[in-house]
This record gives C-alpha cells, structure tokens and sequence, in this order.
C-alpha cells in the first residue's frame, strides 16, 4: 500500500475580509509523483529524519478547493464526501479525526496525515534540498522531471507573491 499526497496551491490575502476572516484562494491541485523522498522532505513520509520544514498541521484558513477534499461533511447518511454523526463521532474518539469548524458540520478526512503548509521560500529549500539529494544518489532513480516541476512550483508562486498576497502549497497525504 502507497502513500500519495493530496497538494493545493493556494494565495492568501495579507488583509481580512469584512467578517474577520483569511481571504484564501485555491489556485491549482498539484499533481505530485509517489516520491518517498520527496515525501520525506516535505513531512518525514516513508523517508524518516530528512524532513526540511516539520509538519505544521493544516492552516487555520483554507480554500473552499481545499477543503472539499480535506474534509467530510456530516450528514444523515454515508456518500461521498460525507459521514454520519455517529461516525463522525466514533473516529474522533479514536483520534483519527477533528472537527473542522466550531458549528460541527464538517470533520477531517480519517484517512489524511500529516498536514502542513509552505510559503514560496520555504518550497525553494524543499526543492533545493531535493535536488542535492538526488544528486548525491540518495534516491536510485534520477527524477530530473519532479525537479522540474518543483522549480516551476516556485517560480509560479512568485509570480502570484504581489502586494497584499502570498502563495502556499497547502498539502497532506494518505496510506
């Protein structure tokens, strides 16, 4: 059984909205290759004490985007997307899940771990780190494509870091 990662780039406003809460736009799902070692480095997924930036849990405020993924909304029967009460419950007593707003209507996915969020900078070490691993071959395999792509990951987010916002990769993974 694999693990993959579930990765939203987002942009966050710096100013509130009127009711007090992060303005925060979902940008793009990123697809992300099963790359242990990149796994490891983003979140010590299946590769241990490499990780660059520990896990911070997932953002108080996320994309609507985000959150239709990250969470299951509690309704009176099982579907997608959803759980019942009773369910919502018993995965919460046994730790595996949270509720993901005051009002109880939405918990977190059971099946996600090991949330985390990374600003442009912060994803620029990651991909650096990446590639001087893959450089001193600690992976067997040359991922010269997943390099790439993280390095465009960065260079998008720059361009969508103007005045008043900031990009994030927001991201989780499952088993």
């Amino acid at each position: 059984m694999g693990a993959d990662c579930h990765m939203w780039l987002e942009v966050v406003g710096i100013d509130k909205h009127a009711d007090g809460g992060d303005y925060v736009d979902g940008v793009a799902q990123i697809y992300v290759n099963r790359d242990y070692l990149l796994f490891g480095l983003l979140a010590d997924v299946r590769m241990k004490d490499i990780v660059v930036f520990p896990p911070r849990g997932i953002p108080q405020a996320i994309s609507y985007q985000a959150e239709l993924e990250y969470c299951l909304y509690v309704c009176e029967q099982d579907g997608e997307g959803c759980c019942t009460a009773i369910q919502a419950q018993k995965w919460i007593k046994e730790g595996v899940s949270c509720w993901f707003d005051t009002n109880h209507t939405r918990i977190t996915n059971p099946d996600w771990h090991s949330a985390s969020f990374l600003y442009t900078d912060e994803v620029a070490k990651v991909a650096e780190e990446f590639e001087i691993k893959i450089n001193e071959g600690i992976n067997d395999k040359t991922y010269f494509r997943l390099v790439q792509m993280l390095k465009g990951l960065v260079q998008m987010m720059r361009c969508l870091d103007t005045p008043g916002y900031r990009s994030r990769i927001t991201y989780w993974f499952d088993n």
